[in-house]
């Protein structure tokens, strides 16, 4: 889940208040990594930082076109990767 900058903003300040870490992220079911992470960059990420898939999305849309009603284990065998990669 994203979390508007804003939402970010307001847990922060509730932690300068004098809100321990541990009671903003009760109070706010957040993990407390999550909390910690906020305060190194309090922007949301809009990317994603990792290497390109082995499955082209041309393929894999083309793929869906031809057999919508496939299963992921019959998509993985035609295009040759695992299951987790579809």
């Amino acid at each position: 889940m994203t979390y508007s900058t804003d939402y970010r903003k307001q847990v922060l300040r509730s932690i300068d208040n004098g809100m321990t870490v541990r009671e903003a992220a009760a109070f706010y079911e957040l993990s407390t990594s999550t909390i910690h992470s906020w305060r190194q960059t309090l922007e949301p990420k809009t990317g994603r930082n990792k290497a390109p898939t082995k499955i082209s999305d041309n393929a894999l849309l083309n793929d869906v076109k031809e057999h919508p009603d496939a299963y992921h284990y019959e998509r993985a065998r035609r295009l040759n990767c695992s299951t987790t990669g579809i």
